[in-house]
């Protein structure tokens, strides 16, 4: 079996990995700064950073994120900008409604484990 998902790579492009009726996967390979829309989703959006460092800005709160870490961002949370430390390599992804009733409405950081970094690379 393949274990390796594969995609076309777009710099500073959001390039679609995984759909199914539960989530989306996407991935950014970002070199510059960038602003995200997610007002359109109905969901949450979990930002995974498999490489570099970058900054969320949402309403003039600035929140560092780097390897290794993920960025939770709920419903509520509809436009925001990404400063680039790094070049970054982010997966981002957007969970269905019926899922994100179970999680809190507020940005927070977690650890997350490095493999991501090789499943998409």
């Amino acid at each position: 079996p393949e274990y390796k998902t594969k995609y076309h790579h777009e710099k500073d492009e959001t390039v679609e990995l995984v759909k199914c009726q539960y989530f989306t996967t996407n991935i950014l390979d970002a070199t510059g700064n960038t602003a995200k829309d997610y007002s359109g989703l109905d969901s949450f959006v979990i930002h995974v950073c498999v490489e570099g460092a970058y900054t969320i800005n949402y309403n003039g709160e600035i929140y560092p994120v780097k390897m290794g870490e993920c960025m939770l961002l709920p419903k509520t949370v509809d436009h925001v900008k990404l400063e680039t430390i790094f070049l970054i390599v982010l997966v981002l992804v957007s969970i269905s409604i019926f899922f994100s009733q179970y999680f809190p409405r507020f940005i927070f950081s977690v650890y997350f484990i490095n493999f991501l970094k090789h499943k998409f690379r």
